[in-house]
């Protein structure tokens, strides 16, 4: 009621859900933190967002299957692998349950992040700026997106009152490492520094997915449109970043 109160004068049309606890060791340790974050936050807000007819869309994560096949869709059965994947899993299926008319957003996203929070790309160019290596899984596959990409698709789901699942990402499937090479690549750093490592040797990590490529075929369908490729995508990023 607190949230209703907050949100009430507020007289939104959307509101974008990005609150989760995202780091896979740390839902692994506080379980009750995971389902407080990715859970009971989700289901609340959908509540309220349904009784002050606000279209909510929930931005939920690749990370809900075993990764044992490439490109899935939206329709495909949640088979996670840890604490985040479950409590990522169940926001979804809480979100809808309040909120029938709500839009999930399946999406593993890089882009210049708030100075709080680094994204993924943030970090691998971090390194490199400071001529440092970045070890990168060369067996995980994921298909990333620019948050540009992202939120021009949301806002064009948005336009056609979408609702239920999509996958917003790239139609290329790519490892961490091969993300690395071209970041490098195309911001001008040497690619030596880009290491390739297996996520196997990593010690006492909580199992995680190798594949957690989505296939984006019915958002295409959907919109009418395609989304660029990850090499594209990386020039505007980098576009932004000089303007």
């Amino acid at each position: 009621s607190n949230f209703l109160n907050q949100l009430k004068p507020l007289k939104a049309d959307v509101l974008i859900n990005c609150i989760g606890l995202t780091n896979v060791e740390d839902c692994e340790k506080n379980r009750k933190k995971a389902i407080q974050s990715n859970v009971t936050v989700a289901k609340n807000i959908s509540r309220v967002c349904r009784k002050l007819s606000i279209k909510m869309v929930h931005i939920s994560t690749d990370h809900l299957f075993e990764g044992k096949k490439a490109f899935k869709d939206e329709k495909e059965s949640k088979t996670p692998l840890n604490i985040y994947g479950k409590t990522k899993g169940d926001g979804e299926k809480f979100v809808l349950q309040e909120n029938p008319s709500a839009l999930i957003i399946r999406t593993n996203f890089y882009g210049w992040g708030p100075n709080y929070k680094a994204s993924f790309s943030d970090k691998i160019l971090k390194s490199l700026e400071n001529n440092q290596p970045a070890n990168l899984f060369c067996d995980v596959f994921f298909t990333p997106v620019s948050v540009n990409i992202l939120r021009k698709n949301i806002y064009l789901l948005l336009k056609k009152n979408a609702k239920g699942v999509f996958n917003v990402c790239s139609n290329e499937r790519i490892t961490k490492y091969q993300f690395g090479v071209m970041l490098a690549k195309e911001f001008g750093y040497s690619t030596k520094l880009i290491n390739p490592i297996s996520i196997n040797d990593i010690p006492n990590l909580t199992l995680r997915p190798k594949d957690m490529s989505l296939s984006n075929h019915k958002i295409c369908t959907y919109l009418g449109n395609s989304i660029p490729s990850i090499e594209n995508q990386i020039q505007k990023l980098k576009g932004y970043k000089d303007s």
